[in-house]
């Protein structure tokens, strides 16, 4: 499985659309949740936001693999990246 968010996020937040949050907390939990129920044998979370290794924090089920694209405290220009290349096409 693989679950890719990317946006705007913080210390251990990700916002959707602005009108809501999601915590490292419940994407741990989602996460076992996930892994008792067998949704997955393998899961592969790559996270592209602003702190988003503050995102891994919770994670302790297995057979997780988790990459982000920036640490604590850093920026992630990627998605404004993105947003120029569209506008370039």
């Amino acid at each position: 499985v693989l679950v890719f968010l990317t946006g705007h996020g913080g210390e251990n937040f990700f916002k959707f659309q602005d009108f809501e949050e999601i915590t490292s907390k419940e994407i741990g939990q989602i996460f076992a949740t996930m892994h008792q129920n067998k949704r997955y044998g393998k899961l592969l979370f790559f996270m592209d936001t602003c702190q988003a290794s503050t995102m891994l924090a919770d994670l302790d089920a297995p057979n997780v693999v988790s990459i982000s694209s920036s640490v604590h405290g850093q920026s992630s220009y990627s998605v404004s990246l993105f947003i120029l290349e569209m506008k370039l096409i």
